[in-house]
């Protein structure tokens, strides 16, 4: 990290100066500064991710000043204020200016590490961003979306459409289906592409910290706050806000998002200051429309008001003709990375993995694809090769002795079932899950017997 990471440390201390760099060394490129203009000179010729600056410096142009400056020059620095123990603010001061202001006390060391870890995760977020458009763009559009089927086919050029447009969205899918690849294409396609793509997996955050992650907390030393941290709305900016699994939070969390979402509004924990949520924000869950949350009407409601877009992505067990697209793909991916030569696959492997169960879809197969790229010893992959987790049956296994038509016809009659079962077999939800018409629909389940 601290290659890619550079921070000015701006202090008339030397001992402060010398403890910060110590204690600040293993996570960033460290330059110092005595003076203000000192500081104001290496800032101006160097490219500093942060700057750390003390707001009692001597002359007229105190910390908070000293801020402003770096305004002007590159607004995307994100400052932190150093304030004497029992200093007063004023109303001029650095946290008016957006500035992270912490007290000047010895166990305070902590909070400054603290934040300098939080925006070198930033700057990580920010870089990973930029080279994964640089691969996209290399390889082509929507590069990491790789299938055939029409189901997918149907999803990509839905996906065109929504890039289009600031539309808030929910996408609906199956573990590891690949919904936050779907969020991903869906920002680097947009508008906001040169924005920040910021994903947060809501279901690992515990329930008393969910809102100052969320939307960030005020500077409140009688709250236990020892310093203004930052919430997620505010690090994705202009860019994108991923939330995955938002139906796993409370009722009540799901409802304060919604209202977010309505008013594009909030404010931090512990602050009175009504902030404006300015980033585009994508909800994921794993759970079908109606299942999203324990009122499902209130939930359904709650999108129809707020004009939200669905997109449901298909299961691989509903798409078996993509898998060995992208077995090839995952192949020379894992060839390259781990530096072995080029491996292929023989037909009866192939249509092993084509049959198999894949309850952990994309992600399962991709997993399973790397280990035997690594374990295999031969640059043919045969059958016995395959791991044998793969096969277990679950009373739906399908029989390699069976034709392409054959295989496809169960992958289509299963698909069609796991969506009624989805839909509690109300039909239209059913046909609009699909993507057909519900008059399709029950053609087909008259076809496989599904009444």
């Amino acid at each position: 990290m601290h290659k890619d990471f550079h921070v000015l440390i701006v202090n008339s201390d030397p001992d402060i100066r010398q403890t910060l760099e110590t204690e600040l060394s293993d996570l960033a490129k460290i330059e110092t500064a005595g003076s203000i203009n000192e500081g104001t000179d290496k800032f101006r010729v160097g490219d500093f991710h942060m700057v750390i600056v003390d707001n009692s410096l001597p002359g007229e142009q105190r910390g908070a000043n000293f801020i402003a400056l770096l305004r002007e020059q590159q607004s995307n620095t994100p400052p932190i204020v150093i304030t004497p123990q029992g200093g007063v603010q004023s109303p001029t001061d650095a946290t008016w200016r957006g500035a992270i202001d912490i007290d000047s006390q010895a166990n305070n060391l902590h909070s400054v590490r603290q934040q300098v870890v939080r925006a070198a995760e930033h700057h990580r977020l920010r870089i990973e961003n930029r080279e994964l458009k640089e691969r996209m763009a290399a390889a082509g559009d929507m590069s990491g979306i790789v299938a055939q089927s029409r189901a997918m086919q149907e999803l990509v050029t839905q996906i065109r459409q929504l890039a289009s447009t600031d539309a808030t969205v929910i996408i609906c899918g199956e573990d590891g289906t690949g919904k936050e690849l779907i969020a991903r294409t869906i920002h680097d396609q947009s508008i906001r592409s040169q924005g920040t793509f910021v994903p947060l997996n809501l279901k690992v955050l515990p329930e008393g910290l969910l809102e100052c992650e969320l939307f960030g907390q005020e500077h409140s030393p009688s709250a236990g706050a020892a310093r203004s941290n930052l919430g997620y709305f505010e690090l994705a900016a202009t860019g994108t806000l991923f939330l995955n699994q938002f139906t796993e939070i409370a009722t009540e969390n799901q409802l304060d998002l919604f209202r977010v979402l309505e008013t594009r509004r909030y404010s931090r924990v512990g602050g009175k200051i009504e902030r404006h949520a300015h980033a585009r924000i994508i909800l994921a869950t794993e759970r079908a429309g109606y299942q999203a949350s324990d009122d499902g009407k209130l939930w359904e409601d709650l999108c129809d008001r707020l004009k939200i877009v669905h997109v449901n992505v298909p299961p691989l067990r509903s798409r078996r003709e993509d898998i060995p697209l992208l077995v090839n793909y995952f192949l020379n991916c894992f060839c390259k990375r781990h530096r072995q030569s080029r491996k292929t696959i023989t037909p009866n492997a192939m249509k092993r993995l084509v049959c198999a169960r894949w309850p952990g879809n994309v992600r399962q197969l991709r997993n399973a694809i790397e280990r035997i790229v690594v374990t295999s010893a031969h640059d043919v992959i045969q059958t016995n090769d395959l791991p044998d987790e793969l096969f277990i049956s679950d009373g739906r296994q399908i029989s390699v002795s069976q034709s392409l038509t054959e295989i496809t016809e169960r992958a289509e009659k299963n698909g069609i079932k796991d969506a009624l079962i989805a839909n509690n077999h109300h039909r239209e939800l059913t046909a609009k899950a699909l993507k057909i018409s519900v008059r399709t629909l029950h053609y087909k389940m008259n076809k496989y017997d599904l009444y």
